[in-house]
């Protein structure tokens, strides 16, 4: 399968050419107020994380990030505690993302402090700033992103996890992949869609703004009227399987 993403690239169980667009903008939510219901399974789900199986060790230390999303204080401190203990510069990328499933304004105080101290940036709360100065920077994950990522993305949807399955072949830095706030297909995609010929198209304007591709020599067209709507199609293009995401 081929997956077209604004500005990303991925390959293997997620593969990917690049397409459209600039990339993916973060959906933060921070403190009580903003909690989801993600949010809250996830600082309930802390304890799922496994931490005994010796062959699952590399889980231990992923244990200390996602404390900060636990309802209780004293679990966040000791989270932050161990962050700063076993600070690594990919640190910030994954404080970055886990913030926003936190529960308190403790975390996100705490969070915000951290990344202070240990980065010399001076973004307060505002994570698109951090984003875009981590993005600004040499890619250098922490050892385990790819396990974080894989278990952040799996407690929000057991079905995302199979994403990551193969993301060690990605093109692209995985701290660009941003979750944009829905379960998979919570917005419903377009599939497979009818065809039809540019004459045939009269509900068009001249205006209008279209997105072509073209494989193995078949060209296809998808309006961005439509795709505003799905904000994602899946069709077969020249013999191939295709999702664009818009």
């Amino acid at each position: 399968m081929k997956i077209l993403i604004g500005g990303i690239a991925l390959v293997g169980a997620a593969a990917c050419i690049v397409w459209f667009g600039t990339g993916l903008k973060p959906a933060l939510g921070f403190g009580a107020e903003s909690a989801s219901p993600s949010s809250a399974a996830l600082g309930d789900q802390v304890s799922d994380l496994p931490s005994d199986d010796p062959e699952e060790s590399k889980h231990v230390e992923l244990l200390s990030f996602f404390k900060l999303t636990a309802p209780n204080p004293v679990v966040v401190q000791e989270g932050l505690k161990e962050v700063r203990e076993k600070w690594h510069p990919g640190s910030a990328t994954i404080l970055v993302e886990i913030v926003r499933f936190g529960r308190s304004r403790n975390a996100l105080q705490g969070t915000v402090e951290l990344l202070e101290e240990k980065t010399g940036q001076k973004f307060g709360a505002d994570f698109t700033k951090w984003n875009n100065w981590i993005w600004s920077q040499k890619y250098n994950p922490h050892p385990q992103y790819l396990a974080f990522k894989s278990q952040l993305y799996r407690l929000i949807d057991p079905r995302f996890e199979e994403y990551f399955r193969e993301a060690e072949k990605a093109t692209i830095r995985l701290d660009q992949v941003v979750w944009g706030g829905v379960i998979r297909d919570g917005i419903p995609p377009l599939k497979d869609p009818k065809m039809i010929s540019v004459a045939e198209a009269d509900y068009l304007a001249d205006t209008d703004v279209v997105f072509g591709i073209d494989l193995n020599d078949d060209p296809r067209c998808y309006p961005k009227r439509i795709l505003a709507w799905h904000e994602m199609f899946k069709d077969t293009i020249g013999g191939e399987s295709v999702c664009g995401v818009y």
